[in-house]
């Protein structure tokens, strides 16, 4: 449902700000309790290859399935793959907030604005996406268009979607027995 250049501008938009935010990041807290990784250990664990996969298919159903429900009501495909595009880069933008902790839940004040880079990045990356949506300029090279607030509240919600899903992961572990295979693996 993505156009080349818009597949173009979440990569460029989202390494430009978000990915750079993590590089700020301190350790976690209780990072001293995990076991080591051995150098032999493939730099991928299982659980980091399952959390890639799972937040990938999560980011396509919100974007993918966004873009088939507003085509299935009547939206032009302009406007269902600016929803789209708009729908990736939320999730990648509440994403960032959850990989703040890799198994502790981040629903509390530090967790949520604990790294003032974290915040910065998803303003800037804000502002580029409204800029992406609404100027002229943007809407000729990328074939996007300007979105209502109830579409802008898709897109959010779709992006929420991943959040959630991953601190529900993340409760999980940590509440069963998952968290001893998981932290030692």
């Amino acid at each position: 449902p993505l156009t080349p250049a818009q597949v173009l501008w979440i990569n460029m938009v989202t390494v430009s700000t978000l990915g750079l935010a993590l590089a700020f990041e301190p350790a976690e807290r209780n990072i001293m309790n995990h076991r080591p990784r051995s150098p032999k250990e493939a730099l991928l664990s299982g659980f980091f290859v399952w959390r890639v996969l799972m937040v990938s298919v999560l980011m396509m159903i919100g974007g993918l399935g966004l873009f088939l429900w507003e085509q299935h009501i009547g939206v032009s495909t302009e406007t269902a793959r600016t929803m789209a595009v708009n729908a990736i880069v939320m999730s990648e933008m509440f994403y960032l907030i959850n990989s703040r902790h890799t198994f502790a839940s981040v629903l509390h004040l530090e967790g949520l604005t604990g790294n003032r880079y974290v915040l910065l990045a998803i303003a800037a990356c804000l502002l580029l996406q409204i800029a992406y949506t609404h100027l002229p300029t943007m809407q000729s090279i990328f074939n996007s268009t300007d979105l209502t607030m109830l579409q802008w509240c898709k897109s959010i919600a779709a992006g929420l979607m991943v959040f959630c899903v991953i601190e529900i992961e993340k409760s999980v572990i940590r509440h069963t027995r998952l968290a001893s295979v998981v932290t030692s693996a």
